[in-house]
């Protein structure tokens, strides 16, 4: 873990140092997270990143000669999630809360929240301020998303995590 306290504007960007302890990994991949704050610790955005310690190599031109190695995610132990979720309506507008807890030990690696209706139909459009997350060990992240009622068609909504 490390901090950096940055000022700097919304449209600019700031090098703030190299990631310390990679050589120390004993796997070939690796993940960052990246938390940022304001000065009164609430939450602007969340990031993750996965790396991998064999990095793609560049030819002298733009073409990638060598691939990086993420084989290692297709190997990952699965992760139990504890989720609670919530569907409300609001005028014409349909709200879905998700809790979403990893008790275990292992990393919860790119889960997908989706809301179909029972015939698989997916809801379009619909607003999510994250719906691709990855929640490390014991971390918890609470979800929101909306969407307008018509673009269930009449039916039911159903909310999974892939």
């Amino acid at each position: 873990k490390s901090k950096k306290k940055v000022k700097k504007k919304s449209d600019n960007v700031k090098k703030l140092g190299k990631l310390k302890g990679v050589n120390k990994v004993k796997t070939s991949i690796y993940f960052v997270e990246l938390n940022l704050t304001d000065d009164k610790r609430n939450k602007l955005d969340h990031n993750v990143y996965w790396l991998s310690k064999d990095p793609d190599k560049m030819g002298a031109d733009t073409d990638i000669i060598h691939n990086a190695n993420f084989q290692e995610l297709n190997k990952m132990p699965k992760a139990n999630l504890k989720v609670d979720y919530k569907f409300s309506n609001h005028q014409n507008d349909v709200f879905l809360v998700v809790k979403i807890k990893n008790p275990s030990d292992k990393i919860a690696f790119f889960k997908r929240l989706t809301i179909r209706t029972k015939n698989h139909a997916i809801i379009s459009p619909i607003f999510w301020n994250d719906n691709f997350i990855t929640l490390f060990p014991h971390q918890s992240r609470t979800i929101k998303a909306h969407f307008k009622q018509s673009a269930l068609q009449g039916e039911s909504p159903i909310f999974s995590l892939d």
